[in-house]
């Protein structure tokens, strides 16, 4: 256990949950509350469910309190995220809700500043998630640096992966770090991989009002309907 550390969940069941014994696919969607007041996850999902997705168990995930714990570095810190998200926050969601277990019926989700916390998680438990989305991937060259290092090939762990970026995110010139550029380079260092990523670079911002905008790419990408 991690003592100390802790997590707001709120679960989205599907239309038909409660009244069948099947087990579903899962979704876990990091910056849960913004991610429906601001994403209009929820709103998503009703809509597209039956129609362009499959019926799908979501987990709206909030921040993280780690309490009086210190982190020391960022490779603690993506160390202690995946392995709580894996060991406690996916453990209490698979005991308490009928979800499949294989990984290609699980996706993580993450935005701007809490991507890095999706593509670490997905990367260091490997076998855990199949699936991952991301937009306005933000990192810093130690994160990119990071993630390069754990990237196996396609062979070597099949993910369904969308990217997407917006042409006016982010960027400064005196911390030396734009979104648009080390997105270009993921994407592409992605299919080096022998990665086939759905998504690409947008004309729109960074930030919710336009992430909104495409909830319904990074779902028909990650659980399109049978």
């Amino acid at each position: 256990m991690h003592k100390g550390v802790s997590v707001k969940i709120d679960t989205y069941l599907p239309p038909g949950y409660n009244s069948s014994n099947q087990r579903y696919p899962l979704l876990f969607l990091l910056d849960g509350d913004l991610a429906r007041s601001e994403g209009f996850f929820n709103h998503a999902l009703d809509s597209l469910i039956g129609k362009s997705i499959q019926p799908v168990i979501t987990v709206f995930v909030g921040e993280v309190k780690f309490g009086d714990l210190q982190i020391q570095d960022p490779v603690q810190y993506y160390d202690l995220i995946a392995d709580f998200y894996g060991k406690e926050v996916l453990k209490y969601i698979d005991e308490h809700y009928r979800t499949k277990s294989e990984a290609t019926e699980r996706a993580i989700i993450g935005n701007g500043f809490n991507a890095p916390d999706a593509f670490m998680t997905t990367l260091k438990l490997p076998g855990m998630f199949g699936a991952i989305g991301i937009q306005s991937f933000f990192m810093l060259s130690s994160d990119e640096q990071m993630i390069r290092g754990l990237v196996k090939t396609a062979q070597e762990q099949p993910l369904q992966i969308y990217l997407d970026w917006g042409l006016y995110d982010l960027r400064t010139k005196r911390e030396n770090w734009d979104i648009p550029e080390t997105n270009r380079r993921m994407i592409q260092y992605l299919r080096e991989k022998g990665y086939k990523p759905a998504g690409g670079e947008t004309h729109e911002f960074f930030g919710w009002a336009s992430w909104r905008n495409r909830v319904d790419r990074v779902l028909t990408t990650l659980f399109p309907l049978q």
